[in-house]
């Protein structure tokens, strides 16, 4: 009798071969790109957060060049500016609107200060500025922003009011003004 090895067993099942995955850097990679643009975008928003008031059309507006100075010494020492609500203006911009019929709409709105001097004159200012925002139907709402160096946070100015229909018209006017 010849000897045979001994028979598989169907109770022992043979190694069985995993699928080999041919890309698996390609899920990684995503994974990254997704982390590093995420990432950016956070940063981004923290460095370039602050929005500056936005001078009138016309008047001038600084930039990063710099301009040889030919100012004497009695322009040098001219009295600050003593800032009034007539100085600004206010625009009131629409960000949503959701109407419910004849219940009325939800406005998100943001509120665009124009300043209509020379964009020069808020260097080294620190101003507080509130407002109030009329045409909603419970009320007039009331808000504040800082000014640093003529800059704002763009989030100090936004808020939500319901208005009676889609044809509502929210406005906006400076109340007070204080510098420190």
């Amino acid at each position: 009798m010849s000897e045979q090895p001994y028979p598989s067993s169907p109770l022992s099942p043979e190694p069985s071969q995993k699928p080999r995955r041919r890309w698996p850097w390609i899920t990684g990679g995503v994974f990254a790109a997704v982390v590093v643009i995420a990432a950016a975008m956070f940063a981004g928003a923290q460095l370039f957060g602050g929005a500056q008031i936005e001078p009138r059309s016309g008047a001038t507006s600084t930039n990063n060049a710099v301009e040889p100075s030919t100012a004497t010494a009695a322009e040098a020492t001219t009295e600050p500016i003593e800032f009034t609500p007539e100085m600004f203006t206010l625009k009131v911009k629409i960000l949503s609107r959701d109407c419910y019929g004849s219940a009325g709409c939800l406005v998100d709105y943001r509120v665009v200060p124009t300043y209509l001097g020379d964009s020069s004159d808020l260097e080294g200012v620190n101003l507080e500025m509130t407002y109030e925002v009329t045409g909603a139907t419970g009320g007039s709402d009331i808000g504040t922003v800082t000014f640093e160096n003529g800059e704002y946070d763009v989030y100090d100015v936004e808020g939500d009011a319901d208005t009676a229909s889609a044809k509502s018209k929210l406005k906006a006017r400076v109340t007070e003004l204080e510098w420190y």
